[in-house]
């Protein structure tokens, strides 16, 4: 698997977790794959998915990158100890 993100500022990306949860549901919730926001500001996130290289085009907006790591990460979908290696607090 690996790591695609899309800078979206305050803007809605409801319709991208509809289709990252739709896959996941398809594939049987793989191990590892799973979707965050990062912010390091209020109203302005990027949204990461870890997903298998069989997916990218689905995410043809997403470009390559590395886990986030934004000052505050939220799951939005995967496996709850998958999430829990990412996601991070406001400090």
């Amino acid at each position: 698997m690996k790591w695609f993100r899309k800078y979206i500022g305050n803007r809605d990306y409801s319709a991208d977790l509809t289709v990252f949860k739709t896959f996941y549901d398809d594939l049987r919730s793989p191990a590892g794959m799973m979707m965050l926001v990062g912010s390091n500001r209020d109203f302005d996130y990027t949204v990461y998915v870890r997903i298998p290289e069989g997916l990218t085009g689905t995410f043809a907006e997403y470009e390559a990158s590395g886990a986030p790591e934004e000052e505050q990460v939220m799951g939005l979908c995967g496996a709850p100890r998958d999430l829990l290696e990412h996601l991070k607090m406001k400090r």
